[in-house]
């Protein structure tokens, strides 16, 4: 098995800082991984993926557990078809991060939206999970 990376990546700097910040409902505490799993659920459930032009490091790897780490590996082992990526880890990060990356700025545009208040965006969130979690 390769050696795990360090850190997953990101280039939507300014997207997570406002959905981490005070305005968003994201707001209080670190979710920055939540954020990416959440971004790379859309991204893969709309079909679009995008390759990072720089890349941020953003989630620590070695501070999450178990949980996190089958949350992000489904997504290239059906890419896939095949089990492969379970044997090379770093197979899983660059699908990973390209799926979040797309996904990040549907979320933050949902958020976001012009006059959209915070209670508004919630409930279009969980439409959207409810959504992508029946199909």
């Amino acid at each position: 098995m390769a050696d795990m990376a360090e850190n997953l990546h990101y280039e939507n700097k300014v997207e997570y800082d406002e959905l981490t910040g005070d305005e968003s409902l994201f707001a209080g505490k670190d979710n920055t991984a939540d954020i990416f799993v959440l971004g790379m659920a859309m991204g893969y459930k709309q079909g679009t993926k995008k390759a990072l032009s720089q890349k941020l490091p953003n989630i620590r790897l070695k501070t999450r557990g178990a949980k996190f780490w089958w949350m992000i590996r489904p997504i290239p082992i059906t890419e896939k078809k095949n089990i492969d990526p379970l044997l090379d880890e770093s197979k899983i990060y660059p699908e990973a991060e390209e799926y979040s990356n797309a996904g990040i700025k549907i979320l933050h545009k949902i958020i976001f939206s012009p006059g959209t208040k915070r209670m508004d965006s919630r409930i279009e969130l969980m439409k959207i999970i409810d959504k992508l979690a029946k199909k």
